[in-house]
This record gives structure tokens, sequence and C-alpha cells, in this order.
């Protein structure tokens, strides 16, 4: 079995990757596990534990998905909080999906159920995990680090292809093996 997720692929700009060396910097007094710029990517969907045959048919469904669908074009927008200031656990850019992302996302789901994969209990909300926040004593600090870059747009970015990761866990962190990428078709 493999553990494995959906995924695009994200490569920091100029403007994301000031906001996030100045949040690394800003913030270096807490309990922060930082997500490797290199490793920054929007999880269309998290599948766990995979069987070589889910796996195969996983491959084959991303094909035909991104083979019949336009590349997604989003905005990166915005910085937030997953739970709420008192208690924060995940640190995030935003973005605006734009209208193709939300409908390849529909496809790519209602093909998984096919393969046996259950659908996801909670809502899609498309974010980049900057960090997993341990134990935040200045809450106020973070506060006004949200504030700053909620309005700010990071990049915009043509989405060129999909790709199967295995996430293999290890004590510094997980790492991202890349088990197939698929291109979108160029109408």
């Amino acid at each position: 079995m493999q553990r494995t997720f959906i995924a695009v692929k994200v490569k920091p700009e100029n403007e994301m990757m000031e906001c996030i060396l100045e949040l690394r910097n800003v913030l270096k007094a807490e309990k922060i596990k930082w997500v490797d710029p290199q490793n920054l990517h929007i999880t269309l969907r998290f599948l766990g534990d995979t069987n070589p045959q889910q796996a195969d048919q996983t491959k084959k469904l991303l094909e035909e998905v991104a083979g019949s669908s336009k590349p997604p074009e989003v905005v990166f927008k915005g910085l937030g909080i997953f739970r709420n200031i008192r208690d924060p656990r995940v640190l995030w850019i935003g973005m605006d999906p734009g209208r193709i992302l939300p409908k390849l996302k529909t496809g790519v789901d209602r093909g998984l159920a096919k393969i046996g994969f259950l659908p996801e209990a909670r809502e899609f909300r498309p974010h980049l995990t900057l960090a997993r926040l341990k134990n935040i004593r200045d809450t106020e600090l973070l506060q006004e680090q949200l504030m700053k870059y909620r309005d700010t747009v990071y990049q915009i970015v043509q989405i060129n292809e999909l790709t199967y990761y295995e996430s293999i866990l290890r004590p510094e962190g997980p790492s991202y093996l890349p088990l197939t990428k698929v291109s979108f078709n160029n109408f």
C-alpha cells in the first residue's frame, strides 16, 4: 500500500517567496513546522492508503480528466489560518480558483468514486499550506501578519499538469514522490 494524493505543484515566485521568508523571520520564536517551498502544492484529493490496482486506475483517471480539460488558471492571494486565531493549526495562502479548477476537482472526485474511493466529507477549500502551527504564544503577532497580507495578490499561474504523488512520512517531514504527471489538453 502507498499513501497517495493528487495535487498541482506550485513554484513560488518573487512576491510569494518574499512573504514566506518574512513570515518565517517574524514568527521564528513560535513552534512552527514550515513546508519546504519546493513542496508547495494544491491538494485536489488526499487518497490515503492505496493498493496497486487503485493506483493504476487513478493514473488512468488523471490522464482522462486532464486530457479533456483546459489548463486552469488560479490567482494566489491572501493569507489565512485553519481553526481560529486562539488555536491556529495551519497557515496558508489562499486563492481564487477560477471556474476550471472546481470543475476539474468534481471530475476527479466522480472518477475516484467509480474506483472505490469514498467522497470527501469536507468542502474543497483550495489553498497552499505554508506551515503547521504547533503552539502559537503570540497570537497578536500572527493576527498582524494575517491582516498585513490579507489582500496581497502574489501570483497568477496557469496550471499545466496534475501530479499523482506518494507521500512518504519521515521524522523531518513528509517527502513527496511523483508517481505520474499528466498534462492538460491545450484546446
